[in-house]
């Protein structure tokens, strides 16, 4: 299996989020090293108000995109899918204070630094599908662990 077999899947088989938190709609493209995501705004989208999603979801449209990401490594490579943990943003911005309803938006995650013990720098940008503008962007640094509990508890002693 290739990851780009993943591109197929249910977005849901890919991140550890139950709807209505989990926030995508579906893989769009998928390489070694980066994905993109599609989520199409509603009216009834989690975070609509009056037909708008304010530009600061877009943070969490990225992070989701990054699990998707990662969740499709690990799946290619035999392991279960890790919780990840979002640690900083970089140089998040935005071109519009909000997103409308009726927009698709597309959202590429392009790792810069991978390391198999859990921590991961990711580059993304999030565009207007229709157009291809660029919407937001930002660096996010991420942290993977098997198991949340145990990881959880490790930082109390």
């Amino acid at each position: 299996m290739s990851l780009k077999d993943f591109q197929s899947w249910p977005i849901e088989k890919l991140v550890p989020h139950a709807r209505p938190m989990l926030l995508l709609d579906r893989v769009a493209e998928i390489t070694d090293t980066w994905i993109e995501c599609e989520v199409t705004l509603t009216p009834t989208s989690e975070f609509c108000v009056d037909g708008r999603v304010g530009a600061w979801v877009g943070l969490e449209y990225m992070a989701q995109t990054v699990a998707a990401l990662a969740g499709a490594q690990g799946l290619d490579t035999g392991h279960n899918i890790r919780v990840g943990l979002l640690l900083g943003t970089r140089s998040f911005t935005a071109a519009v204070p909000y997103f409308e309803a009726g927009t698709t938006l597309r959202v590429r995650a392009t790792e810069v630094v991978f390391d198999p013990q859990g921590l991961s720098v990711v580059d993304c940008a999030l565009r207007d599908a229709a157009t291809g503008r660029e919407l937001a962007q930002a660096g996010l640094t991420v942290y993977q662990v098997d198991d949340l509990y145990a990881y959880l508890q490790s930082l109390k002693k």
